[in-house]
């Protein structure tokens, strides 16, 4: 009997224990209560991982939960959740060696999905889906050790395929007989371009793509070649690839007497 109650003892303090209030400040440094902006749980689970809980110290609100491979919270793995002040999800995803890994999620405080990103070693890697408020996605593009290079595919509030891109093994053509032209010559690219990409915050910035024109004329493989200017919002880089994607179709290439896939450049200045 004395043997049981001891157990039970040693396991309703254990439970105490974990789920003990450490108060924190912002920084999530610990603090007396009095100064405290915030507290956290620690507790083990069967699967060997504490998880930490956040929450907010005046009204009990969680704010972010994390795995832990130990009790010493410093190196995050596995399961992550970031709450807006409202209780819904703001991101969501899981850290591996402390890095964020695989697919994350990210809402609005509304709880409606608005993109998913891939993750590896902690950097943007792979495909990133945008989506509209309707939670139908609007663009995905590719990343490359963090970096935006390409646009994979565009769609219409609709979920309609607006742009998409060709992997195709079609021969493509840098040099031809007489090259794939916009409608209506330079002049109308130009001022295309100018009347789409004058509502920029960007200033004294160029950026470069390069896509292909295929023999329907039709724009694909969207492609970010260089900036001259570091910092560029990735938001403006977005919007100049959907503009190139959004083209009307062009009069293709003629190699030989041919119509042929072709390789064009322009760039947009800010």
């Amino acid at each position: 009997m004395k043997f049981i109650v001891l157990i039970l003892f040693i396991i309703i303090c254990h439970s105490a224990n974990a789920q003990r209030k450490h108060w924190i400040n912002t920084a999530g440094i610990e603090v007396k209560k009095d100064v405290a902006t915030n507290y956290y749980t620690l507790s083990k689970t069967d699967a060997k991982t504490y998880i930490y809980k956040n929450f907010l110290k005046e009204n009990d609100s969680l704010c972010e939960e994390v795995n832990y491979p130990t009790k010493e919270i410093l190196s995050k793995e596995g399961s992550y959740i970031l709450y807006f002040n409202n209780g819904k999800i703001a991101e969501k995803g899981s850290y591996l060696n402390n890095l964020k890994s695989n697919l994350w999620r990210y809402y609005n405080q509304e709880g409606k999905l608005e993109k998913t990103i891939s993750f590896i070693n902690g950097v943007k890697e792979g495909k990133q889906t945008d989506y509209y408020n309707n939670e139908k996605p609007e663009a995905t593009y590719r990343y490359k050790k963090g970096n935006l290079i390409s646009l994979i595919e565009l769609y219409d509030d609709t979920e309609a395929s607006v742009f998409k891109e060709d992997t195709s093994e079609i021969a493509v053509y840098s040099f031809t007989d007489h090259e794939a032209e916009f409608p209506g010559g330079e002049k109308a690219l130009n001022l295309f371009l100018g009347q789409n990409s004058n509502d920029s915050k960007e200033s004294n910035a160029t950026i470069y793509l390069s896509f292909n024109v295929d023999s329907k004329g039709v724009v694909t493989e969207i492609i970010i070649n260089k900036i001259t200017k570091n910092n560029i919002s990735e938001e403006y880089l977005k919007r100049a690839m959907k503009l190139v994607a959004k083209m009307p179709q062009w009069e293709p290439a003629m190699k030989r007497g041919r119509i042929v896939k072709s390789r064009k450049q322009i760039k947009i200045d800010l």
